[in-house]
């Protein structure tokens, strides 16, 4: 997108930004606005793949059936009913460790919230519950239990994860690693 000069504007009808170092006698002052409220698009959806396969950014879908609530008002975020982990392929374990909905006082909405971000897999959170998920993870993973001689731990589970290009091969790889399910509050109310 390119800034019309003649009549000081940008595609989006916002003012052209001040004049900078590259941009010598062009544009006021710039607001910054939002591409998808400037474009008036409601609602969208992102499908990433892996590897070389393309993925994909639809925008101003049709209402979605089952969709998640947004609880942020400056973040994106959901209401998170906590953490589980559990048996590759099976259902998501009822009990969490933490931010469960047994959690819940007073006039609070949500045990907890999450911002769930597609650009990264990194999991950030309070240090307790990081190294109690880590623990549960290690005491679930046959590789790490054995490696922590049948004491699980988050430096058992750190060490493994460091030391990864000793264990990891197309053989023995990350699906001998437990799922990690994350409980969130759906639009409709249920959990997910």
């Amino acid at each position: 997108l390119c800034d019309d000069a003649e009549h000081r504007t940008s595609p989006l009808n916002m003012p052209v930004p001040a004049p900078s170092a590259g941009r010598r006698g062009i544009g006021e002052t710039y607001e910054e606005r939002l591409f998808l409220a400037e474009a008036n698009i409601d609602r969208f959806s992102l499908c990433f793949r892996d590897g070389s396969q393309s993925g994909a950014m639809r925008v101003d879908l049709p209402p979605f059936e089952a969709s998640l609530k947004n609880i942020g008002t400056f973040h994106w975020g959901l209401d998170f009913r906590g953490i589980s982990v559990g048996e590759r392929g099976s259902p998501a374990p009822a009990e969490t460790l933490f931010c469960g909905p047994e959690t819940v006082t007073g006039d609070m909405d949500s045990p907890c919230g999450i911002i769930p971000d597609s650009g990264t897999t990194l999991i950030v959170g309070p240090k307790e519950q990081v190294l109690a998920l880590e623990t549960d993870i290690c005491s679930r993973w046959g590789r790490c239990h054995n490696h922590s001689q049948g004491k699980p731990s988050s430096t058992a589970f750190r060490e493994l994860l460091f030391d990864c290009g000793n264990w990891l091969t197309m053989e023995h790889g990350l699906q001998e690693i437990p799922s990690i399910f994350f409980h969130v509050k759906g639009g409709d109310g249920a959990p997910t």
